[in-house]
């Protein structure tokens, strides 16, 4: 986890990358907001981090969709050849600091089903 301001409810990153012996074949990043007020600055730093993870495997057009929406906090799906990138978000429920999760999550579906011999 990568803590975006010094907030005591600081908006934060986190990453997690799923898969088998031969390749990674999901990788999730999600942005927490917990502090409505940094969600700017956390959108933007969210958004850099999609586009370095998104480059290589969607066609640039579709990749500034991508950041598009990011920045401004909006889900959006594409399938790109062995790939489904997927950005959603969640609001959180009985929450007085108007959190929300975005969470980009690229599965990659050439490897998924590779078994070792």
């Amino acid at each position: 986890m990568k803590e975006l301001d010094s907030e005591l409810f600081s908006n934060n990153v986190t990453f997690a990358i799923e898969g088998n012996e031969h390749a990674a074949t999901r990788l999730k990043l999600s942005l927490n907001v917990n502090n409505a007020k940094a969600a700017v600055a956390a959108m933007e730093s969210f958004a850099s981090m999609v586009k370095v993870l998104i480059e290589t495997e969607v066609p640039a057009c579709e990749a500034e969709k991508l950041i598009i929406a990011a920045r401004s906090g909006r889900a959006r799906t594409l399938k790109v050849s062995n790939a489904g990138v997927q950005l959603t978000r969640e609001d959180w429920r009985n929450n007085n600091l108007s959190g929300y999760q975005l969470m980009l999550v690229i599965t990659h579906s050439a490897y998924s089903s590779v078994t070792a011999a």
